[in-house]
């Protein structure tokens, strides 16, 4: 089974270089290979431009469907929480489940005695009433690198779910309550396989138009191109922060890796 971890282009490049000399002209490749891009989307450009966005975009889809993707899931939770995760797999967010881990949390704020009466009420404004945006949404979201994740969008692994800082901030309005979430819980990275065409689904939730280098097999072709022109070009210091949500639950069989991740690798000291 070939897996695509968009971290590593030594890896997948040479597949999607197969797949694209199957329908652009040699003397197209050799013409991208010998261009000066200025800009990293320059490359793919030159080539979809050459065949058709839309022709492209379908022909890496339908050729990719055998493939797995690889995708990266950044949490910071309990350790009673991190042990039900290792033991039953990833469930969707729902804020009934999180009480108790944020009522432990918050009752050692010194004002909790005040607020207490009112978490209830956040529980279900943030949650059912979708007082932020729909929380409660059935997914499980990711992002395509670890390293983005860790170091682009690692708000996840700094202070968990986006959802507990709204709450936070509801009770009790300071940096303290913030804080307490990060200090109180340990950053959690889970990697599991998703196939081509859910990862690629789950990018484009919308349904936006795909004839563009924004979508994931776009993504693919944009960087694929781009290290044609340039050999010690890497994914890995993209940091890329494109995601893809999917459908929750996640069951622990499914699960490739969990990481505890340092708060020294997060930038606290």
């Amino acid at each position: 089974m070939r897996i695509i971890d968009y971290d590593h282009i030594e890896e997948w490049g040479p597949w999607i270089g197969q797949i694209i000399s199957r329908i652009v002209p040699k003397q197209d490749i050799e013409t991208l290979r010998n261009s000066k891009p200025t800009y990293t989307d320059d490359p793919g450009n030159f080539l979809c431009r050459k065949i058709g966005f839309q022709a492209v975009i379908d022909h890496l889809v339908s050729e990719l469907k055998p493939y797995s993707v690889r995708v990266y899931h950044g949490t910071r939770v309990s350790a009673a929480v991190a042990s039900s995760i290792r033991t039953n797999g990833l469930e969707p967010l729902i804020l009934q489940n999180r009480k108790r881990e944020l009522e432990n949390i918050f009752r050692q704020h010194p004002k909790w005695p005040d607020v207490q009466s009112e978490f209830e009420l956040a529980l279900r404004d943030f949650g059912p009433r979708e007082a932020a945006g729909r929380r409660e949404d059935g997914y499980v979201h990711t992002c395509f690198s670890r390293n983005g994740l860790l170091h682009v969008c690692n708000h996840y692994l700094t202070h968990g779910a986006e959802v507990d800082s709204h709450i936070a901030a509801r009770l009790f309005g300071d940096q303290f309550a913030i804080e307490l979430l990060r200090s109180n819980r340990q950053a959690l990275l889970i990697s599991f396989l998703s196939t081509f065409e859910e990862a690629n689904l789950g990018a484009n939730p919308h349904g936006l138009p795909t004839d563009s280098l924004s979508s994931l097999p776009g993504i693919l072709i944009r960087d694929w191109a781009y290290s044609q022109t340039d050999p010690s070009f890497t994914t890995l210091s993209q940091e890329e922060d494109a995601a893809a949500r999917i459908r929750g639950p996640i069951p622990s069989a499914r699960i490739e890796k969990f990481e505890e991740i340092s708060d020294t690798e997060l930038g606290f000291f």
